[in-house]
Parts: structure tokens; C-alpha cells; sequence
């Protein structure tokens, strides 16, 4: 019998194990079977986990903590590389030419909110930042806003943050809804990165 045939069966038994105990819950004899079930998998789930501790120390190229630390001392440190990293990563799209497209609804509440953030974030990192309205109504919180009277630049929801290079006029989608600051430096690397480099 495979490995997954043996898995199979077990998952039979420990469901019917399971169904019959909760329907008969007087009856002693099919609650220990399901309770000597349920121990027999803690046993093999300690086991495994034991394995893979040991496999990590001989193995560290396999271990997550080996370049995303857990504990808190050491995640500040963890965090602040990335942000550097982040951080590169926009400097270089700007002298590529790459821009940011700030595509609202003037008088959305969601929006109105976030165009202070955009502007502050756009300051910061010296991007070029222009709003663009799909309704009219523009935010004196953003410096540079325009009109879309002719629905040129089509969104599917608004707030939408679009990168856009002045030289190859090309557009990638960066962000659409609320986004805080930390969010959208590490979204430019995502899109930058084609999402291939994970900061997870």
C-alpha cells in the first residue's frame, strides 16, 4: 500500500472514528478510540517536527529564521534592511524615469484620505507625482493634479496608483485602495522586481 493510500485509509477511519464518537457521546468506547487517534497523530506530528529541527541544523539553507529572523531583537535589524533595500530600489526607478500616477475620485472619502500620505511619500523620495481625477474634483493636498476628461487613463477602481515612465510612456499598476506608506515603498520593489525577490 503507497504512502497516500495509507493516508487515505487513515483519513477514512479517523472520520468515521470522529462521526461516530460525536453522535454517541456517552459512549465511552468509540470516545477512546477517537481519543487514542488523535494521540497517535500528535505523536507523529512531534515526531516530524523534531525531524525537521534537526534537518534545519544540517540543512540551514532550508531554514526561514536563517534570513527572516523571528525574535523581536532581531527583527528591527531585519526590517531596517529592507527598508534600505526598498528604498535603493525607488531611487533607481526614478532616474529611470518612472513616475507615480495618483487616479481618484475627488469626492471619495477613501482618497481624501490617502492624497496627503501620497504627496508626504512622493516628497520623501523626490518622485514625480501627479494626480489625476476622474471626476472633476481635485485635492489641493496634491501639488500637481489633472483633469481626465477624455477617461484616457482607465482604472477599474479608484483609489488606483499607477507607475508611469516619462520616457517609454508605459504604466504598471502599483497599488488600488488605501496603502500606507511602509506598503507602497515595498510595493515599488515588488513591481520593480516583478514580484520574483519575496519579502515575506
Amino acid at each position: 500500500m503507497s504512502a497516500t493510500e495509507q493516508m487515505q485509509w487513515f483519513h477514512r477511519t479517523f472520520e468515521e472514528a470522529l462521526n461516530d464518537a460525536t453522535i454517541n457521546p456517552t459512549d465511552e468506547e468509540k470516545n477512546l478510540k477517537l481519543m487514542k487517534l488523535k494521540k497517535f497523530i500528535d505523536g507523529k506530528t512531534t515526531q516530524t517536527g523534531m525531524t525537521f529541527k534537526k534537518l534545519i541544523n544540517e540543512h540551514p539553507e532550508y531554514s526561514y529564521t536563517k534570513d527572516r529572523p523571528t525574535e523581536q531583537a532581531a527583527r528591527a535589524t531585519y526590517y531596517q534592511g529592507l527598508q534600505l533595500k526598498n528604498e535603493a530600489t525607488v531611487r533607481q526607478l526614478v532616474q529611470e524615469g518612472w513616475g507615480l500616477y495618483f487616479i481618484y475620485e475627488g469626492q471619495d472619502a477613501l482618497s481624501q484620505t490617502l492624497a496627503p500620505s501620497i504627496q508626504d511619500f512622493a516628497n520623501r523620495y523626490h518622485i514625480e507625482l501627479v494626480g489625476i481625477s476622474k471626476d472633476g474634483q481635485t485635492f489641493e493636498a496634491i501639488n500637481e493634479n489633472r483633469i481626465d476628461k477624455t477617461g484616457r487613463v482607465q482604472v477599474r477602481y479608484t483609489p488606483a496608483l499607477m507607475l508611469a515612465n516619462v520616457h517609454t510612456k508605459a504604466l504598471k499598476p502599483l497599488a488600488y485602495g488605501f496603502i500606507s506608506q511602509k506598503d507602497l515603498l515595498s510595493r515599488f520593489h515588488n513591481v520593480a522586481t516583478d514580484y520574483q525577490d519575496s519579502d515575506f
